[in-house]
């Protein structure tokens, strides 16, 4: 292979490299902006992203805020789902952190449903693991 041909795989592979993380940032940052269309967009091109590159890792955070930015507009029933195939996937990489927010963000979709029993078991969850990851900041969000 050419000096030239590997540079420029080399280039393309560090552009493909964490692509897909990027991608759910920016959806985030959208999302917070009140693009919600953008929002919405970025981040499911962030999952097709990451799951065409294999990145369990991304694959996990995009879900994430797919299901975030669905909890807060009119598809809210499509949350749950989200969040939990999120949660699967932070279980099997050990991603804590994803993890104790996907249980912070189903709880707030419990709440709104009115199951105050499975609100009450995921916030328990969440504040479990935001202990065991120390997180005392993200302590603070369990009562909103």
């Amino acid at each position: 292979m050419p000096l030239e041909e590997s540079e420029r795989e080399s280039a393309d592979m560090r552009t493909r490299l964490f692509q897909a993380q990027r991608a759910t940032w920016r959806s985030e940052v959208y999302w917070l902006a009140g693009d919600i269309d953008r929002a919405e967009q970025t981040a499911t091109d962030a999952l097709d992203a990451a799951r065409r590159q294999r990145e369990r890792g991304s694959e996990a955070w995009a879900l994430r805020t797919i299901a975030e930015i669905a909890a807060g507009g009119s598809r809210v029933a499509d949350a749950p789902g989200h969040y939990f195939q999120a949660m699967a996937i932070a279980r099997e990489l050990g991603m804590k952190p994803l993890l104790a927010h996907c249980h912070l963000g189903l709880a707030r979709v419990l709440r709104w449903g009115l199951d105050e029993d499975g609100a009450a078991r995921e916030l328990a969850a969440a504040a479990t693991l935001f202990r065991e990851t120390s997180m005392p900041h993200s302590l603070s969000q369990l009562g909103q």
